[in-house]
């Protein structure tokens, strides 16, 4: 203390501006994540996120109907060279038990079997529970693309407390790139991709804008803190 006066170190702003970047990259994450729980049902039948989810449902079809049996076997009858990656997963998150090459069905996996989900169900659980795993261990970067699309609609109208916001597709192209440096700025592309949400019910798009799904901003809204 000089003079009555206390000297203060600041931060430097190289340090500020990674914290910023941290916090804006986990409430995207936060965000990608909700919106997936909140449209898996939606985009399931989608053509590319079934194509990407294949080994997913081939896996839990296999557990749930032929287990006990070896993993060889389903290494052998699956398509993908990872088939032992995804079994991983599915051991992390409770739905197999392997023992000394064999397979048996985990606490989940019997749990939902004893309540009768349907296979739709448990995989919109696997997703939700598992989004995490999923994205960054067998690489199914499908699970937050249609999300990312949906989000560059979403920030802004969570941002504006205002689920009736309308925004252009030029102000979607633009949330794209401010907030997931995507450069996806062509409109035509851009618009099909929006058709699709819009056709499955996760936004409204018309006349070329887009406004927000009643129920899947009051699904996401609550799950996401607060938002700069």
């Amino acid at each position: 203390m000089d003079e009555g006066y206390y000297r203060m170190k600041l931060p430097e702003r190289s340090d500020l501006y990674a914290a910023f970047k941290e916090r804006h990259k986990d409430i995207l994450t936060r965000l990608d994540w909700s919106m997936a729980r909140a449209i898996y049902s939606k985009v399931y039948e989608l053509t590319p996120v079934r194509n990407q989810l294949n080994s997913v449902i081939e896996i839990v079809d296999f557990i749930r109907h032929e287990a006990p049996d070896s993993v060889r076997r389903l290494e052998n009858a699956q398509t993908t060279s990872n088939t032992r990656d995804y079994l991983d997963v599915f051991e992390e998150l409770g739905y197999v038990r392997i023992e000394d090459g064999t397979m048996y069905q985990g606490p989940k996996m019997e749990s939902a079997d004893m309540q009768g989900l349907q296979e739709e169900d448990i995989i919109g659980d696997i997703i939700d529970e598992g989004y995490y795993l999923l994205r960054q261990k067998l690489g199914l970067a499908m699970l937050n693309h249609f999300p990312k699309f949906a989000n560059a609609y979403y920030l802004s109208a969570l941002r504006r407390s205002d689920p009736e916001l309308h925004l252009s597709v030029e102000d979607i192209a633009e949330n794209l790139q401010a907030e997931y440096q995507d450069d996806t700025t062509d409109t035509w592309k851009l618009g099909r991709k929006l058709d699709s949400l819009h056709d499955v019910g996760v936004l409204k798009f018309q006349d070329k804008e887009v406004t927000s799904r009643e129920d899947v901003y009051n699904s996401v809204e609550p799950n996401i803190p607060s938002l700069g």
